[in-house]
C-alpha cells in the first residue's frame, strides 16, 4: 500500500507540474524563449531555430515532481494513521 500511495503522489505532481509549463509557455516566435517551471529546461531560438534542453533544468524539475510527489505520499500516510487512531 506504501508504494501505491507514492506512485498517486508523484503521478499527481507530474500532472501539477506539466499543467504549469503548459500556462507558462511563451508565446513569441521571433524571440528567445525559456520554457520551465520551477526549473528552465528547454530554450526556444526563433525564427532561426536554435531551441535546445538544459539539461541542469531537467534534473531540477525531476527532482522536485519526485520531491513533491513523495511529499505527498507521506502526507497521506500520516493523515491514514491518524484517522485509523482517532478511530480506534
Amino acid at each position: 500500500m506504501r508504494i501505491v500511495r507514492f506512485a498517486v503522489g508523484i503521478l499527481v505532481s507530474m500532472f501539477m507540474f506539466s499543467a504549469l509549463n503548459t500556462v507558462n509557455q511563451p508565446s513569441c516566435s521571433d524571440c528567445f524563449a525559456f520554457v520551465g517551471v520551477p526549473f528552465r529546461y528547454y530554450q526556444e531560438g526563433g525564427f532561426t531555430g536554435g531551441g535546445h534542453w538544459l539539461v541542469g533544468g531537467v534534473i531540477g524539475d525531476l527532482a522536485c515532481i519526485i520531491a513533491v510527489g513523495v511529499g505527498m505520499g507521506w502526507t497521506w500516510g500520516r493523515l491514514l494513521r491518524k484517522r485509523k487512531k482517532q478511530s480506534a
